[in-house]
């Protein structure tokens, strides 16, 4: 027997590329990009707040660090993200050379390294990669070829990653 559910809106933004949200657990609070906006939103439950962040740049994807702040995944590759300070701290960017190319969405796995996935702005080149920041600021490219790289998650007992190639409709 097919039980339902109701949802509720939590936060009417009308966000443009609303995307990649992630819980945060020593806040209580959910934050989520929108890419195409240059936004940052922050919604706490407990509180029923919302709170928006106006971006310098598209920040695409967001991993919350042990201590405070965010790596993030944006326009301009790897970048330290501290919302409340209003600093945005470029990192690294692996593809200098693929200047229409945007960091699309990642997550963190168990060890702290942060997966993430570009791709072209356009979606029409298959020139997206698929990357891994280590806490130690190492990088590395694991794969080529994607148009649309999307929706990274890890299995139970973290050992195997699944994640997307969206334009495609294949998952990895």
């Amino acid at each position: 027997m097919a039980t339902s559910k109701t949802a509720t809106l939590v936060a009417d933004v009308h966000a443009v590329l609303g995307e990649g949200p992630v819980w945060v657990e020593r806040e209580q609070a959910l934050y989520w990009v929108d890419i195409k906006g240059y936004k940052v939103f922050r919604h706490t439950p407990e509180a029923g707040a919302l709170r928006k962040w106006e971006t310098p740049y598209r920040v695409c994807s967001l991993a919350p660090r042990e201590s405070e702040g965010f790596i993030g995944g944006t326009e301009d590759g790897f970048s330290r993200v501290d919302l409340e300070a209003d600093r945005f701290v470029p990192l690294v960017n692996p593809e200098p050379d693929r200047i229409t190319n945007r960091f699309n969405d990642g997550k963190l796995d168990r060890a702290g390294r942060f997966w993430a996935g570009t791709m072209d702005n356009d979606e029409a080149a298959a020139s997206g990669a698929l990357y891994r920041l280590d806490p130690d600021g190492s990088w590395l490219r694991v794969d080529d070829g994607y148009k649309v790289t999307n929706g990274p998650a890890f299995s139970p007992d973290g050992r195997l990653m699944y994640h997307n190639d969206s334009a495609r409709q294949v998952t990895y």
